[in-house]
Order: structure tokens, then sequence, then C-alpha cells
């Protein structure tokens, strides 16, 4: 309990009745993903570090390929991960159901696996007979992009399982198997893009594997007889209809939002060229393997919990979900202002550091993305809300504004100023998707 002479709304941790929101087993899983964070931020500079020295051209090209992953994991697998951990605690009290409902995610997996390896085969078949596109290349590259978009889910719901030991593991790896890959690629193969492809689709491969065995050790599967066959496809098929009905918002939701994200990116390309991608790709780099990352982090640790607390009806527990909501704002917000104001003092020191002078954009324009980032995520830190309530359809018209104003925005910034124009149009579509949500969330209140 707090003093009772204080003012309890004042303290983010608390609930109404004075009760700490975060207990010492929330603060243990805490500190094992702050450590994978921080273990995986250092790495994190190494890999950007090998990866830049491509030269600013290729690594641009490497954005963009990075941007076509962006389509699919924030339209399906995406969107099938934020079902499949919404839903996870309808499930879980139940072990039979729980099997039900864990296999379910592997059964989807598998069929996606397929249709991807033969899309693989397809594009780059298509692109060397139609545009004399090397293989390796088309084909190093899809798998980077169908691999990163297939273990998105698994990284949902390992967090929701809540093993924050595997998810810093996971982290360390991943930016570990990145760095041994590429420096035995550059060494000894072409410094280019498909180096880095082929990099960082290797560290995926290993990771799905690693991945799926821990998702796997979550359930065990059950005999089951004849007579429970047909209460078992029930179950699956309510499954599906409810996966379906809470994720198909965000295929929506994720379209727009990849406009968003990922939009100046080729507006970019578009007007200038894959060197000014490049320079644009390493700032956008640094604020993702950074600010994004820890946010993300935030939001992982926090979703389950939240998510827990709304599946009950004990008005108490609501409130404390509401509180960590409003936690996980207020760690966003420190993160990116935290960032923006290292970048602003040091952001070319940084870059040089990092890869070389021809990356450098000015400290200013550097503080001004980090703002831009930070407004982004602090309003999806606030659709919590409205995804605890299973009501991600109320968000639709916000982003459909927001990411329709984002890409003339940064047509017209780039157009007259270039990458700092980009900063700035950043900037300003990220406040009206915060007024936007903001008032969205009204209705939530009583």
């Amino acid at each position: 309990m707090i003093p009772l002479n204080l003012n309890k709304r004042m303290f983010f941790l608390y609930d109404k009745m004075g009760n700490l929101v975060l207990n010492k087993s929330h603060i243990k899983e805490l500190l094992w993903l702050s450590t994978g964070q921080i273990f995986s931020m250092a790495l994190g500079f190494i890999s950007i570090s090998l990866m830049t020295s491509v030269g600013a051209s290729e690594y641009g090209i490497y954005v963009l390929a990075t941007s076509i992953m962006g389509i699919l994991t924030l339209t399906f697998f995406g969107p099938l991960e934020q079902a499949y951990v919404r839903q996870y605690f309808n499930y879980s009290d139940d072990p039979k159901s729980k099997n039900i409902y864990l296999k379910s995610l592997i059964k989807i997996l598998k069929l996606c696996g397929v249709v991807l390896i033969v899309l693989t085969i397809l594009v780059t078949i298509f692109a060397n007979k139609l545009y004399n596109v090397k293989p390796i290349f088309v084909l190093t590259a899809s798998l980077m992009i169908s691999f990163g978009a297939v273990v998105t889910p698994l990284n949902g719901m390992i967090n929701a399982f809540r093993l924050r030991k595997y998810v810093a593991i996971f982290q360390i790896l991943e930016r570990l198997l990145v760095i041994l890959v590429l420096i035995l690629l550059l060494n000894y193969f072409q410094k280019n893009a498909t180096a880095l492809f082929l990099s960082v689709a290797i560290s995926y491969v290993i990771l799905l594997a690693l991945k799926c065995k821990v998702y796997k050790n979550e359930y065990r599967f059950v005999e089951v007889c004849a007579s429970e066959e047909n209460v078992d496809s029930k179950i699956e098929r309510e499954v599906f209809k409810r996966i379906i009905n809470y994720g198909f918002p965000f295929i929506l939701w994720g379209g727009i939002s990849w406009m968003q994200l990922n939009g100046e990116r080729w507006v970019i390309n578009y007007l200038l060229n894959t060197s000014e991608v490049g320079r644009y790709g390493l700032t956008a780099t640094l604020l993702n393997s950074t600010g994004v990352v820890a946010s993300t982090i935030i939001a992982q640790f926090f979703s389950p919990i939240i998510y827990k607390h709304f599946s009950s009806s004990d008005s108490l527990r609501l409130e404390k979900a509401k509180s960590l909501i409003n936690v996980q704002c207020l760690a966003t917000i420190i993160i990116f202002v935290s960032l923006a104001l290292v970048l602003l003092f040091f952001g070319d020191y940084i870059i040089i550091l990092m890869s070389s002078e021809s990356f450098i954009i000015d400290n200013f324009v550097l503080f001004i993305f980090a703002i831009g980032y930070g407004l982004f995520y602090t309003t999806q830190a606030l659709t919590s809300i409205g995804l605890s309530f299973e009501k991600p359809q109320v968000y639709l018209l916000p982003k459909i504004i927001s990411a329709g104003f984002s890409i003339i925005a940064y047509y017209i910034g780039c157009k007259l100023y270039g990458i700092n124009g980009v900063a700035v149009a950043i900037l300003i579509s990220s406040i009206i998707y915060l007024m936007l949500v903001l008032i969205t969330n009204r209705q939530f209140r009583t």
C-alpha cells in the first residue's frame, strides 16, 4: 500500500485501491527482457556496422526488401499473432482446449510454409526469365522475407506463455547468428545485398526451428478416442472462428500501417535513389534496434498480463490492467525522449561509429525522427485499450486517416526537402494519429 495522504492516481504502478500492479514475478520477467534487450542492442550495433559496410546503395536495396517482409508481417502473420495472443487466455485454463488451440496455430503455419515455398520458387523462376534477375538474389531475399514473417506468431505466443528467459535468449541469439554469418560471407564472398539477405535468412531458419521446439513444449498431444473427435473438431472450428473474427480487422489495419511505417522508403527511392534509401534506412534501423525494440519488448511484457486481467470479470483486475496500460505508455515515452536527446547531441558520432560519413544525417533531423517514432509507438500502446475489449475495428478510421495523410506528407516533404522533409512528415502524421486515437479511446472511459 502507498501512503493514504498521497494522490494514488499519480502513481502509475498502483491501482485505485493502492495495490501494486506488478509483483515480484513480473519484475523478474522484466529483468530477463531487459537483459536480452541490452545485449541485443549492443550486438545490434555490430551487425549494423557489418551490414552498412556493403555501401549505401546495396544497404538501401536490403532496406526495401525488409519493407516487403513488412507487408506479409503486418497484413497476415501480425494479425495472426495478435489474434492468437489475445484469444489464448480464453483457452489456457482447460488443458484439452489449450492443446487444441496451440496445435491449430502449428497447422496454419505449416500450410503457410508450403505456400511460401511454392511462391518463392515461382518468383525466382519468373524474375529470372522475365527480368533477368539473378536467381540467387531473388531466392535469398524471398527466403529472408518468408521465414521472417512465419516466425512472427511464435514470438507473440512465447511471450504469452511468459517464457521471458527464452525471449531474451532468442533476442541475443538472433543478433549473434547474423553477425557470425555476415563475417563469413563478407570475408569470402561479394559485399552486396545478397549477402545480407542470406545471413538474415539463415538466422531466421535456425530461430524458427528453436522457437517451434519451445512452443511445442507448452502442450502435449492427447490421445483422442473416436467419441471425442467430434468434440475436438467443434473446439477447433470455434478457435478458427474466433481467430478470424478478432484478426480480420488487423488485416486492413496492417495494410494501412505498412503504408505509414514503410511508405517513406519507397517515396525516397522513387524521388531520390537507393543510396538515400540506405541513409534513411540506417536511421530507421538505429531507431528500430533501440527505441522500437525496447518499446516492443515493453509491449510484449505487458500485453499477456493486460489480456489476462481483461479476460476476468473482476473489477479490481480490470483496474490493474488499465494501470498497466498507463505504465506501458509512460515507459514508451521515456524510452523515445531519452533516445531523441542522445541523437540530438551525439547522433553524428553514433552513425560514424556504426558506419561511415556517407550515412550521416543532421542531428536535429535525427531528433525529429525519434520524436515522430516515439509518438507513433506511444499511440500504438494506447490502442491496447480497444484491443483488450476485443474491439480492434474502432481504430480502423484513425489508421486510414493518418496513413493516407502520411503518404501525401511523405511525398510533399521528400519532394521539397528530401530526407529532412520526410522527418517532419513522420512527426506530423504521428501527431494526427495520436490525436485520433485519444478521441477514439473516450468511448472506453466508463
